[in-house]
């Protein structure tokens, strides 16, 4: 009876300790920093736990501008990067800009979406660039200015003629900015706007 109380005192601890904990822990061990990030203790890298920090130091450090090596371009206006400080890869979306759609999932692409895809390819795949988070999402994307050599991609794309500047989502003077070098590239008849009515992203992906 009493290994059994024994038994019974050493579960309910554990249980205690498992689900009391603060719930702010990363989810391996070592005391995060004033930046929210600490050493791992294997690897030594250094790396962040955004999550982890308060709600105003998380809002600060994700609208701070950080360095990455671009793995993949997943289309004209979507890129994956790896932080060079260390921590999980993530999906960016380019803010401000629309590229044509490519073919997902069994559905029909639009015309320059690969164009665009391959502009993109020869900007940033497999070079450092800075990243810039807006502090929001889409469709778990992290919404980023990207810039590479002094060079802003997100305009840059559309100045190329590779992206129309997304009108709905633009704000202060990037609706300006991206707007103009949009109208510079379609009196160019650059990239998509060699069509002489090309359909918008936007509505393309409402009639599919």
């Amino acid at each position: 009876m009493k290994s059994l109380r024994t038994l019974t005192l050493f579960i309910l601890s554990f249980l205690f300790l498992l689900f009391s904990g603060n719930s702010e822990a990363p989810a391996h061990p070592g005391k995060l920093d004033e930046n929210c990030g600490h050493h791992n203790r294997e690897t030594r890298e250094y790396h962040y736990h955004y999550k982890n920090c308060k709600p105003e130091l998380y809002k600060q450090i994700r609208k701070a501008t950080h360095k990455g090596k671009v793995l993949q371009v997943k289309d004209g206006d979507t890129i994956i990067i790896a932080p060079l400080e260390g921590g999980q890869f993530f999906t960016c979306r380019l803010y401000g800009i629309d590229a044509p759609e490519t073919p997902k999932r069994g559905e029909p692409g639009q015309p320059f979406g690969e164009e665009a895809t391959r502009e993109l390819k020869k900007l940033v795949l497999g070079h450092i660039v800075n990243v810039t988070f807006t502090g929001e999402k889409s469709y778990k994307r992290e919404i980023c200015f990207v810039e590479k050599d002094g060079m802003g991609i997100n305009r840059e794309m559309v100045k190329r003629g590779y992206a129309w500047a997304y009108r709905e989502y633009l704000e202060g003077p990037y609706a300006s900015e991206y707007i103009d070098a949009e109208n510079e590239a379609k009196e160019k008849g650059l990239g998509l706007w060699k069509q002489k009515n090309p359909l918008p992203p936007w509505e393309f992906r409402k009639r599919h």
